[in-house]
């Protein structure tokens, strides 16, 4: 049974679940500051590290970067570990993320998400 649903922002098909919580949080870290019309309060600094040298301070920002938007914009999930590796493209990352589910029927159940930021 499926607890959360939304619309897949490329496709159009409906999303549930696990889909649809990658979803929110990939918008959520990449988001500029003060662009979002409607919710001008969604966003984080991910965006302005990403063309950074990719060296401990900057993955370590990151990673902090990446938790703190999670915590303030996802109510659905809490981070418990968050990694981040250099893509195989120039200016790629890889967001590999472990949350746990703070809601719904899976409540407490833990999932791992990978996510690609591109610059």
């Amino acid at each position: 049974m499926s607890t959360y649903r939304g619309m897949n922002a490329e496709t159009g098909q409906w999303i549930d679940d696990i889909d649809h919580i990658r979803q929110s949080i990939h918008k959520i870290i990449t988001t500029l500051f003060n662009t979002r019309v409607m919710r001008r309060e969604l966003f984080s600094i991910i965006p302005e590290l990403i063309d950074q040298p990719f060296n401990r301070v900057t993955r370590l920002r990151l990673m902090a970067a990446t938790a703190g938007a999670v915590i303030e914009h996802e109510t659905r999930v809490r981070p418990v570990k968050v990694t981040i590796e250099q893509g195989n493209e120039a200016s790629s990352w890889v967001v590999d993320l472990t949350v746990t589910l703070a809601t719904g029927l899976r409540a407490g159940e833990s999932v791992d998400l990978s996510i690609l930021l591109r610059a």
